[in-house]
C-alpha cells in the first residue's frame, strides 16, 4: 500500500501495519457474523449454565433482561472472559433459526479485561439485555412472535478456540407496540 507524500511519515510507516489489522478484524468478524456460521460448540460440562427472564412478554422495542447463572461444576479452575459482562445471547426465531448472536455494548463490556479463572464450584452471574435487535441488516429489529433465548458463556483455552456452554432456553413473546 502506498501513500501519498502529504500523508505525515507517521501514517505513511503505520498505514501498513494498522491495515493488516484492520483486514484481520473485519474478516474475523464476518467470519463470526457470517449467516450459516456458528460459534464453536462441543461439550463444556464442567460449566453449567441457566438463564431466567426478568418478564416472558414485552412489545417490540423493549427491553428483557435475562438472569444467568454460571458454575463451575468439574474440578479444575475455567479460563472465562474477565471483566463485567461474560454472557453472549443467541436468539432463535419461531422457525429456529438464529436471528442473533452477540452482545451490545452496555454498561459492562468485556474488552480489555484479561481472563479470570473460575474454580470449582464457583459461581458467576451476569445479566444481558435484548432489546429485539436482529443480527442483519444493522438498525433491524425483530417483529412481533415468539423467539427462543439462550445464555452462552465462552470457556477459553479448550481445544484452542472458544467453547460456548449454553443454558436453558427461555421464551421470549414480542408483541405489537
Amino acid at each position: 500500500m502506498r501513500l501519498s507524500r502529504r500523508w505525515p511519515v507517521a501514517l505513511r510507516r503505520g498505514a501498513l501495519v494498522r491495515g493488516a489489522v484492520w483486514r484481520g478484524a473485519l474478516l474475523g468478524g464476518a467470519l463470526l457474523l457470517a449467516p450459516g456460521c456458528s460459534p464453536a460448540t462441543g461439550p463444556v460440562p464442567a460449566l453449567r449454565v441457566t438463564a431466567a427472564l426478568d418478564r416472558s412478554q414485552a412489545a417490540v422495542g423493549d427491553t428483557v433482561t435475562i438472569q444467568v447463572e454460571a458454575v463451575n461444576a468439574g474440578d479444575r479452575p475455567l479460563r472465562v472472559p474477565g471483566g463485567g459482562g461474560v454472557a453472549f445471547l443467541e436468539v432463535r426465531d419461531a422457525e429456529g433459526r438464529v436471528v442473533e448472536f452477540g452482545r451490545r455494548l452496555g454498561p459492562t463490556i468485556m474488552i480489555g479485561y484479561p481472563p479470570r479463572e473460575l474454580a470449582p464450584t464457583e459461581r458467576l452471574s451476569d445479566r444481558p439485555r435484548w432489546a429485539g435487535e436482529l443480527r442483519a441488516p444493522a438498525g433491524a429489529v425483530a417483529p412481533p412472535g415468539v423467539y427462543r433465548v439462550r445464555a452462552a458463556v465462552p470457556v477459553l483455552g479448550v481445544g484452542g478456540r472458544p467453547r460456548y456452554a449454553y443454558s436453558n432456553a427461555v421464551e421470549v413473546r414480542l408483541t405489537a407496540p
